[in-house]
């Protein structure tokens, strides 16, 4: 089994994408400035 298939890395990820969403980790504070290619990179993943 490769790592990236194990069960437990995928339930880390899911738990961390929870945490993100719930404590507003990946939302820019209002008047805050930020370089265009560090916004890119904090859009969600579709």
């Amino acid at each position: 089994m490769c790592i990236r298939d194990s069960p437990g890395l995928d339930a880390l990820r899911a738990a961390a994408r929870e945490l993100a969403a719930a404590g507003g980790w990946l939302t820019r504070p209002e008047g805050t400035w930020l370089p265009a290619e560090d916004a890119v990179l904090m859009n969600p993943r579709q």
